[in-house]
């Protein structure tokens, strides 16, 4: 499969400080459920990540991830396609709402990380 990518991405190894789980309960609140997670690469748009939790695809969540030598990226999200592979759940999640200025410096760090990586 040739998949085509909208914007560059980098590798990463790193834990998401806080990833918030959003379902919503009988009565359409949301229940917020802590889960920890890894990165495993980044772009403009979204990122991947592992989890021992599963997480539903199309679930609403909130990010906080401090990127290694980099900006802190805090944001709603989206899970746009998530999978098990034994017990580790692997998911993409879309950025809602990324400030523009916090959107310019991950730019800029992906630009950065990925000459060092070429």
């Amino acid at each position: 499969m040739n998949e085509q990518r909208r914007t560059d991405r980098v590798s990463l190894d790193c834990p998401i400080d806080q990833l918030v789980l959003c379902p919503p309960n009988v009565s359409g609140r949301c229940e917020e459920q802590f889960v920890v997670a890894r990165a495993l690469n980044i772009s403009a748009e979204g990122a991947a990540g592992e989890s021992r939790t599963a997480v539903d695809p199309l679930m609403h969540v909130f990010l906080i991830l401090q990127l290694p030598d980099g900006p802190r990226i805090q944001c709603d999200a989206y899970v746009a396609h998530s999978h098990m592979e034994g017990d580790i759940c692997r998911f993409g999640l879309h950025f809602l709402d990324l400030e523009a200025g916090m959107k310019t410096a991950l730019v800029r760090y992906i630009q950065t990380v990925g000459k060092r990586t070429e």
